[in-house]
């Protein structure tokens, strides 16, 4: 993704895909380890995937979502989805 404006609009693009399938998925009942897992067929991107293997991954080892993403995301995922993810979190 050498292409600053191509690969941007696919990397955004994958991560789009991910966080609506992840959505779905919780919302539909699905426990969220689980849904991490499956989420990562929406991403075409090998270091977009790896980097969200990377933060199921922590969430197995017990680290909650909103944690998992702000190290592993922070540059990609703003103050603002991290929040919403946090509230959602604590809400249950």
């Amino acid at each position: 993704l050498h292409m600053p404006v191509i690969g941007r609009i696919m990397w955004y693009g994958n991560l789009l895909a991910y966080m609506q399938a992840l959505a779905i998925l919780t919302s539909g009942g699905v426990h969220v380890v689980q849904a991490l897992q499956v989420s990562l067929g929406a991403i075409s991107l090998q270091s977009l995937q790896d980097l969200f293997e990377r933060v199921g991954l922590d969430v197995r080892q017990g680290k909650h979502v909103s944690f998992a993403l702000r190290e592993h995301t922070h540059a990609y995922c703003g103050p603002s989805v991290l929040a919403l993810i946090r509230v959602g979190e604590e809400s249950g």
